[in-house]
Formats: structure tokens, sequence, C-alpha cells
């Protein structure tokens, strides 16, 4: 009998065991919520470099981009023409007009690009898309992350009236805004 008390003890066991609550498991889960704000930053790369102006038809500059959302680009000529400060007489002019053409790399390797001449972008002015009062260079949603962009000032020489001779400029001022 030995044996079979030992196993009706074994079975009582294994019953009880077999039948005892099991353990209950609470869960819960928790949500991480952030936001990092759409933020923008133009830098300037290199200024464009003095040109013989008779001889060459454009100069080169470059400007740094780092946007992490969708952003609008304009630009400002302070002069709305390359000028001259010598003086000028009849047939010659102390203003040469130009096109600025602004083409800013996205990370998804297209390119948004746009051209005004230079008097669109005085201040006030919205006859371009990178006019100061214009509706901007659009991404398009795209981001540009330390993208290179170029900026190409473009020029023909009138021959009449002739330029004078002397040093010419004009300040180029690009605004950059994050548009989410």
């Amino acid at each position: 009998m030995r044996l079979g008390r030992s196993l009706a003890m074994v079975c009582g066991a294994a019953v009880a065991l077999i039948s005892a609550p099991r353990a209950h498991a609470d869960s819960i889960s928790i949500v991480a919520k952030g936001t990092i704000n759409g933020a923008c930053s133009i830098t300037v790369g290199q200024n464009f470099q003095s040109v013989n102006m008779t001889s060459a038809t454009s100069a080169s500059a470059t400007a740094v981009v780092n946007c992490n959302t969708g952003f609008v680009t304009r630009a400002t000529s302070a002069n709305g023409a390359l000028v001259s400060a010598g003086a000028t007489s009849a047939n010659f002019t102390n203003r040469l007009d130009y096109t600025l053409k602004l083409a800013v790399p996205l990370d998804g390797g297209s390119t948004v690009s746009a051209s005004c001449g230079a008097a669109t972008l005085k201040a006030g002015q919205s006859s371009c898309v990178l006019s100061p009062a214009g509706g901007g260079l659009s991404s398009a949603g795209g981001i540009a992350t330390n993208q290179t962009a170029t900026l190409t000032a473009s020029w023909t020489l009138p021959t009449s009236p002739r330029p004078t001779a002397g040093s010419y400029f004009d300040t180029i001022t690009l605004s950059i805004t994050a548009m989410p």
C-alpha cells in the first residue's frame, strides 16, 4: 500500500499545482511623445569673386542651407543692378543689369531653382518668385541638410549706353523660412 499511498500523494500534489490560481500579470502602455520644431539656417559658403566683367559673363557664389523641414527662400538686391560709384556722361552708364539664379539641392536628389532680374529683387518688388514680396522659392516640402546652394549672377554688357570704367557691386541678401 505504500506505493499506492505515495502515488496518491504525488497525484494530489500535481492536482493542487494544476488547480492553483495562476498569477495574474498586469501590463500598462506608456506613450512617449515629443516635438522637433522646423528650423532653417543659411550661411555664406563663398562670396562672389571679383571678375573682369568685359571678358566674363557671370560670377558665382555659394551658401550652405540646413533645413529639417520644407522651406522658402527669397533674395533682396540692395541696388537692383551692379553699380559703380564712377561718374557717368552721355552714352555711358554706371549701372549694369544682371540676372540672379539660385539653385538649392535637396536631400532627395532633386534641386529647386529660380532666376530673377536684379531690378525685381529690390525691396518691395514682387514680380519674381525670389523677390522680397514674392512667393519665394519653395522646396515643396523637401529638406536640405547642409546642402550647398549656388548663386549665379549673369550679365550682358550693353553697347549703348556703354558702362563706365570702374568697380561694380551689389549686395544680395538671402533669407530662408521654415515651412512645415
